[in-house]
């Protein structure tokens, strides 16, 4: 992660490929769409829950020790309920790994708008 515009950008887009998953699913699969809206909505407020605590505990410069363990509370706590979300809602495998990859595409289209969009230098 190379800044925090990167991490925000990689939210907002991993949030719209989500969406567009569990919607093409209601389409295409109806019996695995919930469960890949589901994982990928928890997917998706992971990164963000990530995104903040990572700007909180390194925003200044220096590290704030509080941020820092409050980031390994939540990686135990995402792991709860990820547990939770398997064994109570059991939704199929392959809806858990299409909503859990939303990660990976708003990663690779937040990169891509990166990459792509000019410098503000060069758009004076």
């Amino acid at each position: 992660m190379g800044s925090m515009r990167m991490m925000s950008l990689a939210t907002w887009y991993q949030a719209g490929a989500a969406l567009v998953a569990g919607l093409v699913c209601f389409w295409l699969w109806p019996a695995g769409a919930w469960g890949v809206l589901f994982v990928g909505a928890f997917a998706v407020s992971n990164f963000w829950a990530w995104q903040v605590l990572v700007r909180r505990s390194f925003g200044e410069g220096k590290p704030r020790p509080i941020y820092l363990v409050a980031l390994g509370t939540k990686m135990l706590v995402t792991l709860g309920i990820l547990t939770l979300i398997v064994v109570v809602l059991r939704p199929p495998a392959l809806a858990i790994a299409l909503g859990l990859s939303t990660l990976f595409v708003g990663l690779a289209l937040a990169m891509a708008h990166l990459s792509l969009s000019r410098p503000k230098a060069e758009r004076a």
